[in-house]
């Protein structure tokens, strides 16, 4: 299980249970809510059957999940959080492989990953104006 809090109203968490992964979502203004949980297994096409642990990450209302398999192999996923009373999440439930997968002897060469590929927008939300540094 991970979990993360994008902003101050919300906390999302992804939980790997039984080889299932699930996203999950709950606003946390006023106070808190039910959890809203989504399966991201129940399309059954990419999802990599033997993900033994998950991890999330969130930037500019985009959450990515990623499991690690037996094999050792990371897989990802997204989905977009929908801002409303309450919050929601919109998966694509498409699982990809990460690129390049890590490697033994791995030494730190820095190669481009496809999903970081785009360039940085002032929209993404962890930049500040320049006049504010």
């Amino acid at each position: 299980m991970d979990s993360i809090r994008p902003a101050a109203s919300r906390e999302v968490k992804a939980v790997l249970s039984e080889t299932i992964t699930y996203a999950g979502i709950r606003d946390l203004t006023p106070s808190p809510t039910n959890w809203r949980w989504y399966d991201l297994t129940d399309t059954g096409d990419t999802y990599p059957a033997d993900a033994c642990a998950v991890s999330i990450s969130s930037q500019a209302n985009i959450v990515n999940i990623e499991v690690l398999t037996t094999g050792g192999d990371i897989w990802e996923t997204s989905c977009t959080i929908n801002p409303g009373t309450p919050d929601a999440l919109t998966c694509n439930e498409v699982w990809t492989p990460a690129t390049p997968q890590p490697t033994p002897g791995s030494n730190g060469v820095i190669t481009p990953l496809s999903r970081f590929s785009h360039q940085v927008t002032k929209e993404d939300m962890n930049l500040r104006p320049k006049e504010i540094k």
